[in-house]
């Protein structure tokens, strides 16, 4: 089973101390002479192949190319732009991707979030399947329960359960076959002659697709809704400057020398930093939809609001000390934060420009927090 701390890792699976290191990680994986790797199996690089290989634990893989073809003897956790799964998983497997291709055996439960998903021809899913995505394709064999929400679902498994199958579009092929099919859509589903579905076909007609459009209505509501996020813009920037002086009075030494890095490596924080604000996110998505990890994505989710609010303040008094010191005003660190903080809320009334400042100060300084945090933890 996932426990916290192994959350914790796959969290900060991302955070190798450099491409060069992960890309050399994958490299020892696929050349070694060890077939069996016991504990924690992590992997964080551009292209992460694991092949032939016995991981006597949960296996936390990241990449933008991820591709296993091993035993995994306990829960396997995948984050990738495209994902293929070979081989056997003796528990559950977990998977975000753009593209996800699954063709091996499950013994556990398996959740999919994707792009497009693929349930191949030669896999075997001993027990439910849970899908979201845009594009699903499932073959194969599944002997659990399967629950799919999608654009467009094809459907031509040997499944021994129920399906509920939610999706604007749903065809079932001839080789098709489950215990009963509860669908929802706007439209009624193809179901081949030929497909075996010994329960019932239960039809639920998709409300959402027949809601009347108002723009009257929804220009309203889309104005209230403005109004109550400029407020809350604004309460937020003044509780930024409240928590910011009083980190800069009891950690003055702390963010000089982080200020003072930030300065001289900011292009390389900058990526760091980048990388982690959109990993995390995917990750928290990928613990809510497996029920079971709610609290951790919770948890998770906590805790990147916290890193989001320290790096709004580190960030804006970057900003603001470049703009006092470009002024000739000198060091002064609490006009610096107040003026940070009032350009970081003025900007980010501007549609784009108000964007792309705050990816431009939150990435590189959540790289800065990341590297300091790393000096105190160098053996995470």
């Amino acid at each position: 089973m996932i426990k916290i701390s192994q959350i914790i890792i796959a969290i900060v699976l991302l955070l190798l101390p450099s491409p060069v290191a992960a890309q050399n990680v994958a490299a020892q994986m696929e050349t070694t002479q060890e077939n069996t790797h016991e504990g924690i199996f992590l992997e964080g690089a551009k292209s992460v192949h694991v092949i032939g290989k016995t991981i006597t634990d949960d296996a936390y893989l990241g990449g933008g190319d991820v591709y296993i073809d091993s035993v995994v003897q306990g829960d396997l956790l995948v984050a990738g732009g495209k994902v293929e799964i070979q081989g056997v998983v003796e528990q559950d497997v977990r998977v975000l991707g753009g593209t996800v291709s699954i063709n091996g055996e499950v013994l556990g439960n398996v959740t999919a979030l994707g792009g497009q998903i693929r349930i191949g021809s030669n896999a075997h899913l001993h027990r439910s399947l849970v899908v979201a995505a845009g594009q699903t394709e499932i073959f194969g064999q599944i002997d659990g329960k399967v629950v799919v929400a999608a654009g467009s679902v094809l459907a031509d498994s040997l499944g021994q359960d129920n399906w509920d199958i939610t999706a604007q579009t749903i065809t079932v092929e001839p080789d098709f076959s489950a215990k009963s099919l509860t669908y929802r859509s706007p439209n009624k589903a193809t179901i081949a002659p030929q497909a075996s579905i010994s329960g019932e076909i239960r039809y639920i007609p998709d409300q959402l697709y027949r809601y009347k459009f108002n723009p009257v209505r929804v220009h309203n509501v889309g104005r209230i809704i403005n109004q109550v996020f400029m407020v809350g813009r604004a309460i937020e920037a003044m509780f930024a400057l409240v928590l910011g002086l009083i980190l800069l009075k009891i950690f003055p030494k702390q963010f000089g020398d982080m200020l003072s890095t930030l300065e001289l490596n900011y292009v390389h924080l900058f990526g760091k930093g980048l990388l982690i604000l959109i990993v995390i996110p995917l990750l928290i998505a990928l613990l809510v939809i497996t029920i079971l990890g709610i609290p951790f994505a919770i948890i998770t989710a906590l805790l990147y609001w916290v890193l989001l609010f320290l790096a709004k303040i580190l960030g804006s008094l970057l900003v603001g000390r470049f703009l006092l010191q470009s002024l000739g005003l000198g060091e002064r660190r609490g006009w610096a934060l107040i003026t940070g903080i009032i350009v970081y809320l003025l900007l980010g009334f501007m549609p784009v420009i108000g964007f792309l400042y705050r990816i431009a100060i939150l990435s590189a300084a959540t790289g800065m927090i990341y590297l300091y945090w790393r000096k105190d933890h160098p053996s995470v």
